[in-house]
């Protein structure tokens, strides 16, 4: 039996009636705010998936904003917080930012929760294969330093640059065509 791990853009979630087994929530910023309209929309609209009939577990980052986002009832399915991940995981994999020790977190504990073994189990059997694993090319990727502040390219990010929705046809050409000197 294997798993299937889909990335759901915040508007693709309201579409989506039938809650996955699994939903994981990793961050509620100010994103696509030109999409949806308002903060507001936005994140009703994203955690919508939460809330999508089936029973299911969602996994939220152990922060004061989801605690009251679940107190207020905005989050449906068995909700699980999960504390930021303290060790130096995210950077034996070569992730950038602050964000991506709540994504570690986040994913050792489904990943635990799936295959019944222990996050340290897991954290340690990942760090002996770290030095093997590639991060996606232009997700933070250091380019240089100018005047002692490092310049990093977020090209494959998910939110688009100039902020504007895109459709997959005709592709995306939000993106800069010149890449940073």
């Amino acid at each position: 039996m294997g798993w299937l791990a889909l990335e759901v853009s915040s508007f693709q979630c309201v579409d989506i009636d039938v809650a996955p087994k699994t939903v994981v929530v990793t961050s509620l910023g100010s994103d696509h705010l030109d999409w949806h309209g308002s903060l507001d929309i936005y994140r009703n609209d994203k955690l919508s998936l939460t809330r999508a009939t089936g029973e299911h577990e969602t996994w939220v980052p152990d922060v004061l904003l989801f605690r009251e986002l679940d107190e207020a009832g905005e989050l449906g399915g068995a909700v699980h917080f999960v504390a930021t991940d303290t060790s130096d995981l995210a950077e034996a994999l070569g992730l950038l930012g602050q964000h991506n020790h709540t994504n570690v977190a986040l994913a050792l504990a489904v990943v635990s929760s799936l295959t019944q073994q222990s996050p340290d189990e897991l954290r340690a059997r990942i760090v002996e294969r770290a030095a093997t694993f590639v991060p996606l090319p232009g997700r933070l990727t250091p380019r240089r330093a100018r005047n002692g502040v490092g310049l990093y390219t977020a090209l494959s990010s998910t939110t688009v640059w100039p902020p504007r929705p895109c459709r997959p046809s005709p592709p995306c050409t939000s993106f800069p065509t010149t890449p940073w000197p």
